[in-house]
């Protein structure tokens, strides 16, 4: 079951809502995805950032609205994830726009941290996901770099397929050696690791 969660994105014409069997939208994003003509399963948050207008002519569609409390404990990105979870997601694609929020840039790292299930945020410039101990392989898609920033102290890893490979190479947390790491041009890449956490983002192409 793979579920899509919009927090805020612009660009929306760029998402293939067709790949995903659920659609949610949290409060603005859901106003949003109405306007640009786009169906979707279910509205939730607070609502403090909607147009009301809007939010009226929502609860008038087939799309599930869900209000949350204004003095809720949560965000309503949270919430979207309690969602994806009681819906039985085996995939969550979130896409976002961090802005100039570096708190919320750290809970969203955090979403993916604590995840039970593969996911991603999907920014307009970037794509990042959690990789745990594991062998992975990843064919570049729009993109000409990656960058690996490790979580907690990684060992055993090898890179290849990059223009700065490495082999069995140890990694402290958040230390810059693996950032902007340029890709060889069609080629499949390859990580490997033994220990640690890895942040995996793709940058990209203007």
């Amino acid at each position: 079951m793979k579920v899509a969660i919009i927090t805020y994105r612009q660009q929306v014409g760029t998402i293939d809502f067709k790949a995903y069997d659920y659609v949610i939208a949290t409060d603005a994003s859901a106003g949003l995805l109405y306007h640009h003509g786009v169906p979707f399963d279910y509205a939730i948050g607070d609502f403090d950032t909607i147009d009301p207008e809007t939010l009226q002519l929502l609860h008038k569609t087939e799309t599930q609205v869900i209000t949350l409390d204004a003095h809720k404990d949560i965000t309503d990105t949270e919430a979207a994830l309690q969602l994806a979870k009681e819906l039985e997601a085996t995939m969550i694609d979130i896409y976002s726009s961090f802005g100039g929020r570096i708190d919320q840039q750290l809970t969203f790292i955090g979403f993916l941290t604590n995840a039970v299930v593969p996911t991603k945020i999907i920014l307009d410039d970037a794509q990042m996901e959690l990789l745990t101990p594991g062998a992975y392989e990843f064919e570049p898609v729009n993109t000409d770099y990656l960058s690996l920033i490790a979580l907690e102290p990684v060992n055993g890893l090898y890179l290849d397929g990059v223009e700065y490979p490495l082999n069995n190479a140890t990694i402290a947390p958040f230390s810059d050696l693996t950032v902007s790491n340029e890709l060889k041009e069609s080629s499949l890449f390859h990580i490997k690791f033994n220990t640690g956490k890895l942040l995996y983002i793709q940058i990209f192409r203007n």
